[in-house]
């Protein structure tokens, strides 16, 4: 009986090869259903999707966190300050993204990098509506795709 070899190389084929296609009108104008709760498939399906979607496109786990930091620190100045005087901060993650990619190596990487733009942008539109669009909605679902992002990615740094 001859025993079956796996082929030379990285099997399944490379995961960057994978085109990843974002999401059209995902989060349909809330991260909120008819009760006002964050739709649990943003933290579960939709937000793994993403996942594996941000790492397809080639994002590390440094880049990835390094934005949600970001959201972090503006979630802890809620106490301090007033939603409307942070919706600037928030508004900024846009110019951080947009320098994110443009500071890509060559076409082809600014090209992915823009998977991540999409989703800043979109989310950055919805959660400056009001404080619960971004504490209890942007927050949590991007906190949920950073760690779905590990759990498939882990050695991606």
């Amino acid at each position: 009986m001859t025993q079956y070899r796996q082929p030379r190389g990285r099997f399944p084929p490379r995961m960057e090869q994978r085109q990843p296609t974002y999401p059209t009108d995902y989060l349909r104008g809330s991260y909120f259903d008819d009760k006002g709760n964050i739709k649990c498939d943003l933290l579960t399906g939709t937000a793994e999707s993403l996942a594996k979607d941000f790492g397809y496109s080639g994002i590390t786990s440094t880049q990835l966190r390094r934005f949600f930091i970001q959201v972090r620190a503006i979630e802890r100045q809620l106490g301090q300050k007033e939603f409307p005087e942070l919706v600037p901060s928030i508004q900024g993650l846009r110019s951080l993204v947009a320098n994110y990619v443009g500071r890509g190596k060559n076409t082809q990487e600014r090209q992915r990098r823009q998977y991540l733009k999409r989703f800043i942008d979109d989310n950055v539109a919805l959660a400056t509506r009001d404080e619960k669009h971004f504490k209890k909605g942007f927050v949590p679902h991007f906190e949920s795709i950073v760690a779905y992002f590990k759990y498939h990615f882990p050695s991606r740094d």
